[in-house]
């Protein structure tokens, strides 16, 4: 996997320049809090919030302040996850990329919404990727780029060994990402399971894919 570079503006904080098909330039950055409305815009849109099972729906201003805040806090996943065009300091907030740590404190709020296998596996040992992109974005190589940047400055920074990633199975554009990040990760069909889904996004009983990554290669 070829290092990506962190580098830092001018007001010191971090980020890793993506190589993408956009001709704007993108960014995996912090959180900022000039972020708060266009999260909330964002996580509004069908597309997105129907394929995300903790989201609440209406997401407010109030979920978004929370969340933003809570990122800022260093409680919850890795500090860069932030999918900025532009600008790393000044940018818009158009997506993320995340690595959450399965202790943090955003995953054990939102555990009762999750899968039996997703609650008690590796505790406290490995972090769950997770991603999101707005519609206008898409189709640049923006994502894919991302998590390859991120997983490998997990490692080499952060002391990240293991990642999981689940997906839905009717959700065809991020099953594609894997495809798309070079074998990065091995696909453990033993570990599909099944969540039962909200209302307010279908509902019914989904099923999970589940794929791994780890530094043994597994």
């Amino acid at each position: 996997m070829a290092s990506s570079p962190v580098l830092h503006t001018s007001q010191g904080k971090p980020y890793i320049p993506l190589t993408t098909t956009s001709p704007t330039p993108i960014f995996l950055t912090a959180f900022h809090p000039h972020d708060i409305p266009i999260v909330q815009q964002t996580l509004s849109i069908p597309p997105i919030y129907l394929h995300l099972v903790a989201i609440p729906q209406p997401y407010t201003l109030a979920d978004a302040e929370w969340w933003v805040s809570l990122q800022m806090s260093g409680k919850s996943n890795l500090p860069l996850q932030v999918l900025r065009a532009g600008d790393p300091e000044t940018g818009t907030f158009i997506g993320s990329v995340s690595l959450m740590p399965q202790d943090s404190e955003a995953l054990q709020t939102v555990k009762n919404t999750l899968p039996e296998a997703v609650k008690r596996h590796g505790e406290g040992e490995e972090f769950e990727l997770g991603y999101y992109l707005h519609p206008d974005w898409q189709g640049k190589g923006i994502v894919s780029a991302a998590v390859t940047a991120l997983v490998d400055w997990g490692e080499r920074e952060m002391g990240v060994r293991r990642v999981v990633l689940r997906i839905l199975e009717d959700n065809v554009k991020s099953r594609g990402i894997v495809g798309h990040v070079g074998g990065l990760f091995k696909r453990c069909e033993e570990e599909d399971g099944w969540v039962d889904w909200p209302e307010i996004k279908g509902g019914g009983r989904r099923k999970l894919l589940v794929w791994r990554w780890s530094t043994k290669g597994i």
